[in-house]
This record gives structure tokens, sequence and C-alpha cells, in this order.
């Protein structure tokens, strides 16, 4: 097994997601870290905000993440 150390992501998932881009603006949020529960906080304040999105992601998808810090897909914004 090998170690990677402490890894503090914290994660969001909009509740009104449902791949429907007529939702620009989502203010019903739930955010979680690695083996926690979820924690429903409506609109993204302070620190939540640098939550990742979720899903689950294609490697091509990955890779345009790190190049251009954007998803290649749509997902609702916080502000």
């Amino acid at each position: 097994m090998c170690n990677i150390g402490d890894i503090d992501v914290i994660f969001r998932d909009g509740e009104d997601y449902n791949g429907n881009n007529k939702i620009a603006i989502s203010e019903r949020w739930y955010v979680w870290r690695i083996n926690e529960n979820f924690r429903y906080v409506g609109k993204l304040e302070s620190n939540d905000r640098n939550a990742e999105i979720d899903i689950v992601k294609a490697l091509k998808e990955i890779i345009e993440r790190m190049k251009t810090g954007k998803y290649s897909y749509y997902y609702p914004g916080f502000e």
C-alpha cells in the first residue's frame, strides 16, 4: 500500500442539478470531505466555494480541468 499523505479536499454537489442547463446559479449545495457525512449548506460561502464538483470524470476531462481550471461540461455556478 502506498501512503499518499493527508488529503484535505472538499467536494460539492448541487441539489437541483440534473443536467438542466437552464439552472445557471444554484443556492442548494451539499459539501463534504472524504470519510465525512454530507452537509447541506444552501448557498456556498467562504471556503466552501473552493469545493470540487463530485462527478466521476473521464481522463480527458481531468486533463482539461488541470490545463484550463474549468470543467468541460455544464454545471451550475454559485454566484
